[in-house]
Protein backbone atom coordinates (compact mmCIF):
# COMPACT_ATOMS: atom_id res chain seq x y z
CA UNK A 1 0.00 0.00 0.00
CA UNK A 2 2.72 2.62 1.09
CA UNK A 3 4.88 0.99 -2.53
CA UNK A 4 1.90 2.54 -4.36
CA UNK A 5 1.17 5.46 -2.43
CA UNK A 6 4.79 6.34 -3.38
CA UNK A 7 4.74 5.63 -6.78
CA UNK A 8 0.87 7.00 -6.98
CA UNK A 9 1.80 10.31 -5.56
CA UNK A 10 1.67 13.03 -8.03
CA UNK A 11 -1.60 11.66 -9.19
CA UNK A 12 -3.23 11.38 -5.65
CA UNK A 13 -2.17 15.00 -4.90
CA UNK A 14 -3.65 15.83 -8.49
CA UNK A 15 -6.79 14.42 -7.03
CA UNK A 16 -7.03 15.77 -3.72
CA UNK A 17 -6.13 19.17 -4.86
CA UNK A 18 -9.22 18.85 -7.91
CA UNK A 19 -11.83 17.97 -4.57
CA UNK A 20 -9.95 20.87 -2.73
CA UNK A 21 -8.66 18.89 0.15
CA UNK A 22 -6.15 20.26 0.63
CA UNK A 23 -5.49 19.17 4.40
CA UNK A 24 -5.24 15.77 3.39
CA UNK A 25 -2.41 16.55 0.90
CA UNK A 26 1.01 15.16 2.08
CA UNK A 27 3.32 17.21 3.43
CA UNK A 28 7.40 16.61 1.54
CA UNK A 29 8.27 15.21 5.62
CA UNK A 30 4.97 13.12 5.45
CA UNK A 31 6.10 11.85 2.03
CA UNK A 32 9.41 11.31 2.68
CA UNK A 33 8.37 9.11 5.80
CA UNK A 34 5.78 6.92 3.89
CA UNK A 35 9.34 6.33 1.27
CA UNK A 36 11.05 5.39 4.55
CA UNK A 37 8.49 3.55 6.33
CA UNK A 38 8.11 1.16 2.41
CA UNK A 39 11.55 0.63 2.48
CA UNK A 40 11.73 -0.36 5.79
CA UNK A 41 8.46 -2.88 6.17
CA UNK A 42 9.83 -4.41 2.41
CA UNK A 43 12.38 -6.74 5.03
CA UNK A 44 9.11 -8.22 7.06
CA UNK A 45 6.95 -8.61 3.89
CA UNK A 46 9.44 -10.74 2.21
CA UNK A 47 10.36 -13.36 5.12
CA UNK A 48 6.74 -13.11 5.33
CA UNK A 49 6.18 -14.66 2.24
CA UNK A 50 8.95 -16.79 2.27
CA UNK A 51 8.86 -18.08 5.66
CA UNK A 52 5.13 -18.51 4.94
CA UNK A 53 6.10 -20.79 2.32
CA UNK A 54 4.69 -24.41 2.66
CA UNK A 55 6.16 -26.24 -0.58
CA UNK A 56 9.94 -26.16 0.50
CA UNK A 57 11.46 -26.33 3.97
CA UNK A 58 11.54 -22.44 5.64
CA UNK A 59 12.27 -23.61 8.89
CA UNK A 60 16.06 -23.46 8.67
CA UNK A 61 15.38 -20.03 7.11
CA UNK A 62 13.91 -18.49 10.16
CA UNK A 63 17.84 -17.92 10.96
CA UNK A 64 18.42 -16.38 7.93
CA UNK A 65 15.70 -13.96 8.44
CA UNK A 66 16.25 -13.06 11.73
CA UNK A 67 20.15 -11.64 10.92
CA UNK A 68 18.17 -9.62 8.15
CA UNK A 69 15.61 -8.09 10.06
CA UNK A 70 18.15 -7.21 13.31
CA UNK A 71 20.05 -5.46 10.41
CA UNK A 72 16.77 -3.71 8.77
CA UNK A 73 16.41 -2.76 12.93
CA UNK A 74 19.84 -1.02 13.30
CA UNK A 75 19.23 2.79 13.14
CA UNK A 76 21.25 4.96 10.26
CA UNK A 77 21.13 8.74 9.65
CA UNK A 78 18.73 8.47 7.17
CA UNK A 79 16.10 7.51 9.41
CA UNK A 80 13.46 10.23 10.48
CA UNK A 81 12.69 10.41 13.58
CA UNK A 82 9.03 8.33 13.36
CA UNK A 83 11.32 5.33 11.91
CA UNK A 84 13.87 6.06 14.16
CA UNK A 85 11.75 5.16 17.25
CA UNK A 86 9.78 2.49 15.03
CA UNK A 87 13.39 0.54 15.06
CA UNK A 88 14.08 1.18 18.97
CA UNK A 89 10.20 -0.74 19.87
CA UNK A 90 10.70 -3.45 17.45
CA UNK A 91 14.34 -3.95 18.73
CA UNK A 92 13.09 -4.25 21.93
CA UNK A 93 9.98 -6.78 21.07
CA UNK A 94 12.26 -9.14 18.13
CA UNK A 95 13.29 -11.71 21.34
CA UNK A 96 9.22 -12.30 22.01
CA UNK A 97 8.09 -11.99 18.20
CA UNK A 98 11.08 -14.15 16.64
CA UNK A 99 12.70 -16.25 19.76
CA UNK A 100 15.69 -18.28 18.98
CA UNK A 101 14.42 -22.21 19.61
CA UNK A 102 17.24 -24.05 20.35
CA UNK A 103 14.85 -27.16 19.35
CA UNK A 104 14.04 -26.26 16.12
CA UNK A 105 15.58 -22.62 14.60
CA UNK A 106 19.19 -24.05 16.21
CA UNK A 107 19.01 -27.39 15.42
CA UNK A 108 17.67 -26.86 11.24
CA UNK A 109 20.34 -24.12 10.82
CA UNK A 110 23.24 -26.22 12.01
CA UNK A 111 22.07 -29.35 9.56
CA UNK A 112 21.40 -27.28 7.07
CA UNK A 113 25.06 -27.18 5.28
CA UNK A 114 24.58 -23.42 3.61
CA UNK A 115 24.34 -22.33 7.36
CA UNK A 116 26.84 -23.52 9.02
CA UNK A 117 29.22 -20.11 9.25
CA UNK A 118 26.15 -17.72 9.74
CA UNK A 119 27.29 -15.17 12.16
CA UNK A 120 24.16 -15.17 14.40
CA UNK A 121 24.36 -19.16 14.94
CA UNK A 122 28.16 -18.61 15.61
CA UNK A 123 27.15 -15.61 18.25
CA UNK A 124 24.60 -17.99 19.84
CA UNK A 125 27.03 -20.62 20.50
CA UNK A 126 29.79 -18.14 21.68
CA UNK A 127 27.23 -16.74 24.08
CA UNK A 128 26.20 -20.33 25.96
CA UNK A 129 29.78 -21.58 25.65
CA UNK A 130 28.47 -24.50 24.00
CA UNK A 131 29.08 -26.25 20.23
CA UNK A 132 26.88 -27.39 17.14
CA UNK A 133 28.09 -30.66 18.72
CA UNK A 134 26.89 -30.14 22.17
CA UNK A 135 23.56 -29.10 20.81
CA UNK A 136 22.85 -31.81 18.18
CA UNK A 137 23.97 -34.48 20.57
CA UNK A 138 22.05 -33.01 23.21
CA UNK A 139 18.62 -33.56 21.04
CA UNK A 140 19.71 -36.44 19.66
CA UNK A 141 20.24 -38.19 23.22
CA UNK A 142 16.53 -36.87 24.34
CA UNK A 143 14.65 -38.23 21.19
CA UNK A 144 16.61 -42.06 21.34
CA UNK A 145 15.96 -41.81 25.37
CA UNK A 146 12.24 -41.26 24.60
CA UNK A 147 11.95 -43.69 21.49
CA UNK A 148 13.68 -46.64 24.04
CA UNK A 149 11.50 -45.69 26.62
CA UNK A 150 8.74 -46.46 24.33
CA UNK A 151 7.19 -43.41 24.81
CA UNK A 152 3.13 -43.39 24.79
CA UNK A 153 1.74 -47.29 25.06
CA UNK A 154 -0.16 -48.21 22.34
CA UNK A 155 -3.64 -49.12 22.44
CA UNK A 156 -4.19 -52.88 20.75
CA UNK A 157 -7.52 -51.71 19.15
CA UNK A 158 -6.01 -49.04 16.84
CA UNK A 159 -5.23 -52.07 14.72
CA UNK A 160 -2.70 -52.81 12.34
CA UNK A 161 -1.97 -49.36 11.11
CA UNK A 162 -0.35 -47.91 14.36
CA UNK A 163 1.45 -51.79 14.17
CA UNK A 164 3.07 -49.97 10.63
CA UNK A 165 3.58 -46.54 12.13
CA UNK A 166 5.49 -48.48 14.79
CA UNK A 167 7.49 -50.60 12.60
CA UNK A 168 8.31 -46.99 10.97
CA UNK A 169 9.63 -45.44 14.40
CA UNK A 170 11.81 -48.87 14.74
CA UNK A 171 13.49 -48.47 11.56
CA UNK A 172 14.33 -44.60 12.11
CA UNK A 173 15.21 -44.70 15.68
CA UNK A 174 17.76 -47.93 14.17
CA UNK A 175 18.82 -45.26 11.50
CA UNK A 176 19.37 -42.83 14.23
CA UNK A 177 21.49 -45.82 16.43
CA UNK A 178 23.80 -46.47 13.47
CA UNK A 179 24.80 -42.77 12.33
Amino acid sequence: MLDSLTKNQILVRRCLTKLQLFDIICSEEERQITVNLGEFLRTFQTATAILSGSKYPTLSLVLLFRAEIEQALCDTDSNCVAIGELKKLMRVALPKRLPLDEMHVMVASILDPSQRSLSTLEDYLLERGITTVDILTKYVDKFVDLAQVGGPKEDSSKGEALGKQSAWKKAKLHLLLKQ
